[in-house]
């Protein structure tokens, strides 16, 4: 009788039912249901407790992200302190020790002249930074290093050109043609003296500037920075731009750059234009676009790639299917990487700019300083540092 009368009722009626009856067994029916609650709470907690996943998250809030970005380079950059590739290698210039000077040829000069040459390698007071006033100078630095049965560490630097460097070699369409490296081959040394160098545990770093005919862990390339003022103009910017363009375009018709400018133009189906030297603000088109193209010039690195990212836009930097240790200088920096010019389209830019705008705060922009680079030079130098 009672299951027919408790038949479709509710828990808590079917209790007071019990409950007239069979009071001890109502309470403990109570106390059981109390219980099961609070461990329904206690799931619930834990669970809440669990990292925030956003329904959506490819939602970001784009100016949050900017500001940030922006407040970071306000904070680090100025005039003085944006790299720039003389102003480091005038900096550890005093430290410099020349392995050759003018066109001498470090293996078949006379004898006093070879003696004081080879006094760089053995006199333990002598500077720990090797360079010289000419290219192919690594290779004098090799033949001094091994004549001395390789003693010294050190470092090796060597002059900077804006568009070549020591390891530099055209890459034909994408770079001028100023011959290949030389890789300091010997007479019965097929190997060349280059690799042996490069791998010998006293050669702590070499720095050089532009793109590179390999990608080795002990050669760095220094950035060349903006060649205008754009850490003055992002200043005297009062506000976070608002960047209603999606791509700037402003190349010269130097060699290949016609040809990568007409495909990038097909690609938007004529939306957008070449601006070069069309009388606009190169600056302020700049600061409202979310990204630039930055194609090689006579070297790969360009001065375009620096002021965008003091400027907050995303520089498009291609690979061309190559390896080359000159990429690592955009490590953790806001840059868009392509394989090759051809595949840059809208919708490739519009999927990319949430992927890295949401990235604001993993980049180390004080690789935007030459701060940064100073001390990386420094850190695998073994005498008194140039501070």
């Amino acid at each position: 009788m009672i299951n027919n009368a408790s038949h479709g009722q509710s828990p808590h009626r079917q209790t007071r039912c019990w409950a007239k009856l069979f009071p001890a067994v109502a309470i403990a029916i109570l106390l059981a249901d109390k219980i099961t609650s609070l461990n329904s709470f206690s799931e619930e907690v834990d669970l809440r407790l669990q990292p925030y996943q956003h329904p959506n998250p490819h939602r970001f809030d784009e100016h949050e992200l900017q500001l940030y970005m922006h407040e970071r380079r306000l904070l680090l950059l100025n005039e003085s302190s944006v790299v720039n590739y003389l102003w480091i290698y005038n900096h550890f210039k005093d430290d410099m020790e020349m392995t050759v000077e003018g066109d001498m040829d470090c293996k078949t000069t006379n004898s006093s002249t070879r003696e004081k040459y080879l006094e760089i390698y053995t006199d333990p007071n002598r500077g720990d930074i090797l360079s010289g006033n000419f290219w192919d100078t690594f290779c004098c630095g090799a033949y001094g290093f091994f004549a001395t049965s390789g003693i010294k560490k050190h470092v090796s630097m060597h002059p900077w050109d804006s568009n070549w460097g020591e390891f530099s070699e055209y890459v034909p369409g994408r770079t001028t043609n100023w011959g290949g490296v030389n890789q300091c081959y010997e007479e019965g040394n097929e190997v060349g003296l280059m690799w042996r160098y490069l791998n010998h545990t006293n050669l702590s770093a070499v720095f050089t500037v532009q793109h590179q005919f390999f990608d080795h862990p002990k050669v760095h390339s220094v950035p060349l920075g903006p060649s205008g003022n754009a850490a003055g103009v992002l200043r005297d910017s009062t506000t976070v731009p608002n960047r209603t363009n999606l791509l700037y375009l402003s190349n010269s018709d130097f060699q290949h750059r016609v040809n990568i400018t007409q495909s990038i133009i097909s690609n938007f189906n004529g939306m957008v234009s070449n601006r070069y030297n069309d009388g606009s603000n190169y600056f302020e088109l700049m600061r409202h676009s979310k990204f630039v193209l930055c194609p090689s010039g006579m070297g790969w690195d360009t001065y375009r790639a620096w002021e965008a990212l003091v400027l907050g836009t995303i520089p498009i930097l291609e690979t061309y299917y190559r390896k080359d240790g000159m990429y690592h200088i955009y490590d953790d920096l806001p840059v868009l990487w392509v394989d090759h010019y051809d595949n840059v389209t809208p919708a490739l830019l519009e999927r990319e700019y949430p992927r890295i705008i949401s990235k604001a705060r993993e980049y180390t922009f004080e690789k935007l300083t030459n701060q940064w680079w100073i001390d990386l030079i420094n850190s695998y130098r073994v005498m008194k540092k140039s501070d």
